[in-house]
């Protein structure tokens, strides 16, 4: 038997808190095109306290909803996306955290910024009858990136910085109005994560157009910091818990000595799907072999209940966001069932 439900609370001891982890990757080029899931899947979070890392989680379905801490000083680290050394549409985002476990909820945002350093070219003011054929390239020591006239209006460079290096450069080569082939170099030195820098392109027809070293073209550079203006929200599953039993495990017993079925789930927003499941449905006396909870037939959900299944779901009264749900399968649906074990 399946379903999609939430944990049973344990009382603390003295000097413990519950912390609740709310993960947020943000930044100015975060747009629609994120993956959302990719993300989630590919998220490392560590939780360190001042002896060392106590707990490492990768993917945030593997992130529990709770987690007891002892009072105390932590960091929580979080990666996610992809780290490389330059790339039009990789992206790749960390966090710091530091926060304090006191006695009671502690609800910590585990905030996301982009670690690139990003480069883009602007070519407003340069028209293709003075620049009919060009390139950039933009570099760091371990990966370059080429724009040119397919891809220079909307391409967006995304760089992870080697240690110690903390320079972009650029090199531009072309033909201009009057034909001379040019090569002309320059660095964009101190640069930061989460800042855009963009290459503006002039042109200067007053300077010599035979010029190799495209003495015509000059470059001014706007830093921009990444202000944060989209904010997407990544969780961890609806987290599963029996109340008194193993949900991971077969139901076992003799038959006509079973108990109700508690079952509780939590999740962030509203649950999208809760699916219950029987692995006999002759044994259990359903017509079915599963229910989908949220998008149940008229005449299913009336058979349900004739068992005596109950479910519901409402806002979490103590977690802004959350959900709950609570089900129970009566223990008259389940003391029919041969010795055996059922999932």
């Amino acid at each position: 038997m399946t379903a999609q439900s939430c944990s049973d609370d344990i009382a603390p001891d003295q000097g413990e808190g519950l912390l609740k982890m709310k993960m947020i990757v943000n930044s100015e080029v975060t747009r629609a095109d994120v993956d959302e899931t990719y993300l989630a899947d590919n998220c490392v979070i560590y939780i360190s306290s001042t002896k060392g890392l106590i707990h490492k989680f990768k993917g945030l379905d593997n992130v529990p909803s709770d987690l007891w801490l002892k009072s105390g000083s932590y960091v929580a680290e979080a990666w996610t996306g992809d780290s490389v050394s330059a790339s039009f549409d990789k992206k790749f985002y960390r966090a710091y955290e530091p926060f304090t476990i006191h006695q009671g909820v502690n609800n910590v945002i585990i905030n996301c910024k982009i670690a690139n350093v990003v480069a883009s070219v602007n070519r407003d003011r340069v028209s293709s009858e003075l620049l009919p054929e060009f390139k950039v390239t933009v570099a760091n020591t371990k990966g370059e990136l080429v724009f040119d006239a397919d891809n220079i209006n909307d391409a967006h460079g995304y760089f992870m910085m080697p240690n110690g290096d903390t320079k972009l450069t650029y090199t531009i080569e072309g033909v201009n109005m009057v034909g001379t082939k040019f090569t002309k170099s320059g660095e964009i030195p101190d640069v930061q994560r989460a800042h855009e820098y963009v290459l503006n392109l002039n042109y200067n027809e007053n300077e010599n157009q035979n010029d190799v070293g495209g003495a015509f073209i000059t470059i001014s550079v706007d830093d921009t910091e990444l202000l944060i203006e989209d904010n997407i929200i990544i969780h961890s599953a609806p987290k599963v818990t029996a109340y008194g039993m193993d949900i991971t495990a077969p139901i076992t017993g003799a038959q006509n000595s079973f108990d109700d079925i508690l079952l509780g789930g939590v999740c962030y927003g509203n649950f999208k799907s809760m699916r219950l499941a029987f692995s006999d449905k002759a044994a259990f006396g359903t017509q079915y072999d599963a229910y989908e909870l949220m998008n149940l037939a008229e005449s299913a959900e009336t058979e349900l209940r004739g068992h005596g299944v109950t479910w519901s779901t409402a806002a979490s009264t103590t977690d802004a966001g959350y959900t709950q749900m609570r089900m129970k399968i009566p223990a008259a649906m389940l003391n029919g069932l041969a010795n055996g074990s059922y999932w």
